[in-house]
């Protein structure tokens, strides 16, 4: 890996098909350009990358933990099935509120999974922020 590289390694696994098809269409995304400073630049480098999403402000490590939830998931149902369940928000909200009541119980790991209940949660809250993002483009 070349060092220009080095910083954005974890950057270069992710595939944008992936994260479109787990977030939505990354043009819809309306965001300010970013105000840092751009340092450690050599004299006349530039990149014009204000106002694309931040990606690297993902916290990559917390989001394997969702991916794992998902993998779970996927074995024990199928591959993005949860995209197609009928009556899918309803459901799902009711999911993330069973694992917010087992750890309001002091319960930290879901016996089924083996995973901790919180990235259940998140894995929840992203389908439920992923229907939103659906109706919101009217799909």
């Amino acid at each position: 890996m070349s060092e220009s590289s080095a910083g954005n390694a974890q950057l270069d696994l992710l595939d944008s098909a992936v994260l479109e098809e787990t977030f939505g269409p990354l043009d819809d995304l309306k965001l300010e350009a970013t105000k840092a400073p751009m340092e450690g630049l050599k004299p006349g480098a530039t990149k014009y990358d204000g106002g694309k999403a931040r990606m690297e402000l993902l916290p990559l490590p917390t989001m394997e933990k969702v991916a794992e939830v998902m993998t779970f998931g996927a074995a024990k149902y199928a591959d993005n099935g949860w995209k197609s369940l009928p009556n899918a928000e309803g459901r799902y909200t009711g999911a993330m509120l069973r694992h917010l009541a087992a750890i309001e119980r002091g319960e930290k790991v879901d016996p089924e999974s083996g995973l901790r209940h919180i990235y259940h949660v998140a894995c929840n809250a992203l389908f439920l922020a992923h229907f939103e993002l659906e109706r919101a483009n009217g799909k």
